[in-house]
């Protein structure tokens, strides 16, 4: 089994800093990933800062297609984490674009759900 460094890779720094410089964007889970349930990590926001340092981009992804990308929204603006439209995706959101790609004659959608209360 490989060692790890103080980064936690199988990489030396200076390959892991190479193999870094290349990322353009960046794709974060969110449910225990950016927050647990109602508690954002403390590591959440100086990491997000130092994305945007570094002028890489990032989007919020779920597989959990219960809230609106809205009720998501608010509910990173409640853990104080600014996020846009544009920065989200969700499995509905990837049903649809796997529709229009694979399905092009399709010319109405309907998701049907239930209601959800996001914390």
């Amino acid at each position: 089994m490989a060692s790890f460094n103080k980064y936690r890779s199988i990489y030396s720094e200076q390959e892991l800093m190479a193999r870094l410089r290349r990322l353009k964007h960046v794709a974060l889970d969110m449910d225990g990933t950016i927050y647990m349930g109602t508690t954002l990590f403390p590591y959440t926001k100086p990491f997000l800062a130092g994305v945007k340092e570094l002028g890489l981009g990032y989007s919020f992804l779920t597989n959990n297609p219960s809230s609106s990308i809205a009720d998501y929204l608010a509910k990173l603006a409640r853990l104080g984490v600014e996020a846009t439209e544009e920065e989200m995706y969700t499995t509905a959101l990837a049903t649809i674009d796997y529709i229009k790609t694979h399905y092009p004659q399709a010319k109405r959608l309907f998701m049907l759900g239930t209601p959800s209360m996001i914390t």
